[in-house]
């Protein structure tokens, strides 16, 4: 009977040993890197997936006709949706990481030929800059604010008129947002806030605009309004067969002082440079 017992904790032990040699070669397979990896999505964007756990500097440099767009990543095991918005033809993608001050070196390298039948699909898609799912409550509340309205018309001003009467503009926000690099809105946090600065508030714009099927743009650049880089909408409006500018930015704060505005604001007035998203 002793025998048996010695026998059955000798199996034991065994078995233990056995089991903590598997989780120790789990937790090392586990350890290992994630392999860098940029697939094309067809609709004019790409999934990049990265390990950053080291939490380096590490951007998504995107390249077309001697055009460069930098997106930068977050910490951990990065997955990220990238838009290709310089039209058909072939983009030369890079992933960087940050080595001394500003030099970053090239980690990954590929080529996208891109050929869309129609090159303005990208602004109708989710991608790192107007990142939503249709569960989210930004897109829920879009929705709500759209279901009885059959036209682009009706819908954008719908939207329109819900964020300048319920949003305002984050000023201390701005100075913080100034200090960071590769500053990536978040449409679900301005929601949630009801505030944001430019940048913010026209993700957010462009976000419930897509969720409805309305090609919408954020656009980057300068107008007299604004003494510093300002961020605003270009949206299609299908029904009319028209593009707008709308600066919902500019149109909360003179909502908010009592001054009249317009929706549609004048091309004279916006100098886009050269990011679209």
């Amino acid at each position: 009977m002793k025998r048996k017992w010695m026998m059955l904790l000798l199996a034991l032990v065994f078995t233990c040993l056995l089991g903590g040699r598997d989780a120790a070669a789990a937790e090392e397979k586990s350890a290992k890197p994630v392999e860098t990896s940029v697939t094309d999505n067809g609709n004019g964007t790409f999934t990049v997936v990265y390990d950053n756990t080291e939490e380096a500097k590490v951007l998504v440099m995107v390249s077309k006709d001697s055009v460069d767009y930098k997106y930068y990543l977050s910490n951990g095991v990065v997955t990220e949706v990238i838009p290709m918005t310089l039209g058909n033809g072939t983009y030369k993608i890079r992933v960087c990481k940050n080595t001394t001050g500003s030099k970053y070196s090239v980690k990954y390298s590929t080529e996208i030929d891109v050929e869309l039948d129609n090159e303005l699909t990208v602004f109708t898609n989710p991608h790192i800059i107007v990142d939503y799912e249709i569960k989210e409550k930004a897109i829920k509340k879009a929705v709500s604010l759209c279901k009885s309205l059959k036209t682009d018309t009706k819908k954008i001003k719908a939207i329109y008129k819900y964020m300048v009467k319920n949003y305002t503009y984050d000023y201390a926000k701005v100075e913080t947002v100034r200090a960071t690099a590769g500053y990536i809105p978040s449409v679900n946090q301005t929601y949630t806030d009801k505030k944001g600065i430019c940048y913010d508030i026209s993700s957010l714009f462009a976000a419930m605009l897509r969720s409805q099927g309305i090609t919408a743009k954020v656009v980057t650049g300068y107008t007299p309004a604004v003494s510093t880089l300002h961020a605003w909408n270009e949206v299609y409006d299908s029904a009319k067969k028209k593009w707008y500018i709308i600066d919902i930015t500019c149109d909360i704060a003179y909502y908010n002082a009592g001054v009249s505005y317009t929706m549609k604001k004048s091309a004279k007035d916006y100098d886009a440079v050269k990011y679209y998203h």
